[in-house]
């Protein structure tokens, strides 16, 4: 599918990373703040509430694309999980990897920011 995408929209690979020092920084302080929140939330619950894979796919997200579609990935990923497990039905006290709802918000962030942007904010 990547490829297909790559052939017919003559896109390269790296054209919409990132670049900019201000928006790396941001990415790189983002995850500094979501690992303490993390260790945090940890310590009042006495349970682990999210995985580190988490996190560490974030700080990769974060500096492929920028603190700003870094943003937009973590809302996507969120509200397609509250979504789909949701429909699948919610169990308390029952983990669900969150890792695929990060990639495919990734996705989403990565070829359709742009567009989704025009299409919300002007």
């Amino acid at each position: 599918i990547i490829v297909i995408y790559f052939v017919c929209f003559k896109k390269t690979l790296f054209e919409n990373f990132v670049f900019n020092s201000f928006e790396i920084i941001g990415a790189l302080v983002l995850n500094v703040i979501l690992f303490l929140v993390l260790l945090v939330i940890q310590q009042i619950f006495k349970k682990e509430v999210m995985g580190y894979g988490d996190i560490k796919l974030l700080l990769v997200f974060g500096l492929m694309i920028g603190i700003t579609k870094l943003l937009f990935v973590i809302f996507i990923s969120s509200l397609l999980a509250l979504i789909f497990e949701s429909l699948k039905g919610i169990k308390k006290n029952e983990p669900f990897p969150f890792g695929p709802y990060l990639i495919i918000g990734f996705m989403i962030s990565y070829f359709c920011f742009d567009k989704l942007y025009i299409l919300f904010f002007r």
